[in-house]
């Protein structure tokens, strides 16, 4: 009973190996890692099926003439899988630089191996020609002559047996030496590894041929070579369980870590096959263990009971056989390998992803870890202007604009599946971009399309190890790229909104800056009356007004316009108004002034930033007005008479030129003269011609109301602007400024 378990258990290893090498053949036979997995694993094989056959053998086929039957010597064939081990630890899980430098290397580590099966052969059957010579030594006329090469050949036989020991002796430790050599070159390029899957896959594979490694040389090459003595059935045992954990390792790195980029279907076979033969496995034990209890206890066969074993495998196997299916799948199948499980898990990930930078990462990192592609370039494409932003999982690669986007665009605008690189490459052009591209060493291009319209493409390297793009990760890549463009499009929304609410506290910040510029109370006198208003278009202007005293009893008023919105402009206008109330208390002129806010504007200010202004100083008793007109819409000074005058005296606007001269204007505001500021705002407004309101009307409507207070002016000209424009509101910020002198009476 204990031979048949043991004979069983060889054939299962064998056959288990034997299928997995068939596997691992048929799925890329044109790779190199694959073509050495298959065959090591195959000749690995040959060694249980031959330990097999040799116990099925009766002893007498030992008892011949010579020191082996023939066919058993080719079990020395199975030893050729150490080279094979060896050249797998040299293509996996990277190729190493040795054999990049010297590509003959592949051929000469069989040198030795395919000497010693050929020496092992030839030596072996050197008794059975002496046997077959001694037999016809007396046949015919070459019977002495054969009967003489007998001779010899059996005299040779003591020196063929002693080679023979001597050669297996030293040979074992030319197999322990490619197996400590092929554990080094495993070990070395673990230590390089990153992807995690491709580092789970080396590390079972490690343990399991050390282990199993381990203890074939305990067991066969430790007692050849002197080391150690144990018995044949501790031998055995060890090399059964070396077999059980060395095709058990690669089992499981193939299920469970998709060893060699096993496709899912090849998996779930070995899965069929594995619990296949563990259930008939069982029930042969059992059935057969019954069977003899059952005639020992009888004291004869009882066909009846057997058949009854067989109607109960037939009813309960399948059931049972589905069970332990399931929980073997549900064990080794369903985790990160599984495409199905991937994508459930990528796009339930990267729908709680809104920065844009984590989904990047998040896009990257699963290529790289999960599909085992050894750099992966995110592409992302936005319009407006029209820009290539590429982005790795470490840094920013490049931007890149209009001249060299155009052109690479208009070829993956065409392409709506995964594509090679290398058809784009074809049809590309000499732009910058392209050289770029070149850098990665692309493979793949990936199109990301939301909807009909291209967010962006990925660009992959070849897999780790040169392990091929099967159809499952085409497929895969495809969904996985709409699950991306709908990301990018949805992050890029969520970024859209922060920056409105960005913006909006910005603006609310900047109108609390430019309400706080503007005065709290207007001046109020006997000699005169005035007014003001500002109507921003938007939540924020850059328009601005003020009145502060003098010394010396003047009014101090300024009425500006700074290019821009938001709290830019409202800082230079709180800047330039500082430096204003300073110069206006040292008792500058306007010119000076002017002069001096202009070289705070030049300074502080961007090439595309200017503000224009009119400062000026009123004496409210004789009723002198100096100004200074720095590039500002001209104030209106309507007199009593009717007539009126365009205050136009000054210079270039603040902030344009550091060295802009500026010259000063002095009018004089008799009773009941009226003079009006404004900005561009007020007069620029249109109507559904496109005609503006205009400096004219503007004068023509202050001459009408010219007799109103200035709070009535104001609002005279408030309603005229916009009833020329019907309009409820102005299109740009507008601000007005009446300033009337009293006539003095009462």
């Amino acid at each position: 009973m204990y031979e048949r378990l043991v004979i069983g258990f060889y054939l299962a290893c064998g056959a288990l190996l034997l299928f997995l090498s068939t596997i691992i053949w048929r799925e890329n036979p044109k790779s190199r890692v694959n073509r050495a997995t298959a065959f090591m694993l195959g000749f690995a094989g040959l060694g249980p099926v031959f330990a097999a056959i040799g116990y099925t053998l009766p002893p007498a086929a030992f008892d011949s003439g010579s020191r082996e039957p023939f066919f058993l010597s080719l079990q020395y064939l199975w030893e050729l899988f150490f080279p094979f081990l060896l050249l797998f630890s040299l293509e996996f899980p990277v190729r190493q630089p040795m054999l990049q430098r010297h590509p003959r290397l592949r051929l000469l580590i069989f040198v030795p191996h395919v000497f010693h099966l050929v020496l092992m052969v030839a030596l072996a059957r050197g008794r059975d020609i002496a046997q077959w010579a001694a037999e016809r030594a007396t046949e015919g006329p070459m019977g002495w002559t054969l009967e003489q090469f007998s001779r010899g050949l059996t005299l040779s036989s003591i020196l063929f047996d002693y080679l023979i020991d001597v050669h297996v002796t030293f040979f074992s430790a030319v197999n322990l030496a490619y197996v400590i050599g092929a554990l080094i070159f495993l070990q070395r390029s673990q230590r390089t590894l990153t992807a995690p899957r491709m580092v789970r896959q080396v590390r079972v594979l490690m343990w399991g041929l050390r282990v199993a490694l381990g203890l074939y040389v305990l067991a066969y090459i430790a007692p050849i070579l002197g080391v150690v003595d144990v018995s044949e059935t501790f031998q055995l045992s060890l090399l059964m369980i070396a077999l059980l954990v060395g095709s058990g390792g690669v089992v499981y790195a193939i299920i469970r870590h998709q060893f060699l980029d096993v496709r899912l279907i090849a998996r779930q076979s070995i899965v069929y096959s594995v619990t296949s033969a563990l259930l008939v496995g069982l029930y042969i034990l059992i059935v057969g263990q019954l069977s003899t209890w059952l005639r020992q206890q009888v004291g004869r066969p009882v066909p009846i009971l057997d058949a009854g074993f067989i109607i109960l495998a037939v009813i309960f196997f399948q059931p049972i056989m589905s069970q332990v299916e399931d929980w073997m799948q549900r064990f080794f199948l369903r985790d990160r390998t599984d495409y199905r499980r991937l994508m459930e898990r990528f796009s339930t990930e990267i729908i709680r992803i809104v920065d844009l930078r984590q989904l990047q990462q998040q896009v990257i990192s699963t290529l790289q870890d999960d599909l085992m592609i050894e750099t992966a370039i995110l592409v992302q494409v936005t319009r407006t202007p029209l820009r290539l932003r590429f982005y790795s999982l470490s840094r920013m690669e490049g931007d890149y604009g209009n001249e060299d986007a155009t052109e690479l665009l208009n070829l993956v605008d065409q392409v709506h599946v995964p594509v090679y690189y290398e058809t784009l490459v074809t049809q590309a052009g000499n732009s910058h971009v392209w050289s770029v591209l070149a850098g990665f060493k692309p493979y793949l291009l990936v199109p990301l399309r939301a909807g009909q319209e291209l967010a962006g493409f990925l660009l992959l390297s070849r897999k780790a190890s040169a392990y091929r793009y099967t159809q499952e990760d085409f497929t895969v890549l495809h969904v996985l790229s709409n699950q991306v463009a709908v990301a990018l499009a949805n992050a890029a929304l969520y970024n859209e909104s922060l920056d409105k609410r960005r913006l909006e506290e910005e603006l609310a910040v900047a109108r609390q800056i430019q309400m706080a510029l503007l005065p709290e109370h207007l001046p109020r006198s006997d000699h005169f009356e005035v007014d003001a208003f500002t109507r921003p278009a938007r939540e924020v202007g850059g328009d601005f007004y003020d009145f502060f005293p003098i010394p010396d009893g003047r009014l101090g008023m300024v009425i500006g316009d700074a290019s821009g919105k938001s709290i830019p402009a409202a800082l230079v206008m709180a800047q330039l108004q500082a430096v204003l109330k300073n110069e206006a208390r040292t008792g500058g002129s306007p010119t000076r002034i002017m002069d001096s806010l202009n070289r705070c504007a030049f300074a502080g200010s961007q090439s595309d930033r200017f503000v224009t202004m009119v400062y000026g100083e009123f004496e409210p008793e004789s009723g002198r007005f100096r100004y200074c007109n720095a590039g500002h819409n001209y104030p209106i000074l309507t007199r009593g008479d009717g007539s009126y005058q365009s205050l136009e005296t000054g210079g270039l606007l603040l902030g344009v030129f550091d060295d802009a001269q500026y010259e000063e204007g002095e009018v004089i505001l008799h009773p009941n003269d009226v003079l009006v500021f404004y900005t561009d705002g007020f007069t620029e407004i249109s109507n559904a011609e496109e005609v503006e309101f205009g400096d004219q009307r503007l004068a023509d409507a202050v001459m009408r109301h010219r007799a109103r207070t200035p709070q009535l002016i104001c609002q005279a000209l408030m309603q005229e602007v916009l009833s020329h424009a019907r309009a409820t509101a102005f299109e740009d910020d507008a601000t007005v400024i009446v300033l009337k002198r009293k006539d003095g009476r009462p």
